[in-house]
């Protein structure tokens, strides 16, 4: 890879995963740096998606979570 810059594939992975991109085929991860960053990048915005995506399905307005009465309360 010509002029790499740390982080720089980090950036592109989760950029494409937070704009709907799927992770490219698991032999390009090798041990370029690239790559590692580029998959890394990736499952953190899809955690993130998914972490987002839970919340908002977990109540149907923001204030019904404190409504509720838990048994650890």
């Amino acid at each position: 890879m010509t002029m790499y810059k740390p982080g720089e594939g980090y950036d592109k992975g989760f950029t494409t995963r937070m704009n709907g991109g799927e992770l490219p085929n698991q032999a390009v991860f090798s041990i370029d740096p690239y790559w590692k960053e580029y998959k890394t990048g990736w499952e953190d915005a899809d955690l993130k998606i998914i972490n987002e995506a839970r919340q908002r399905n977990s109540c149907t307005s923001k204030k019904c979570c404190k409504k509720k009465n838990f048994i650890q309360d």
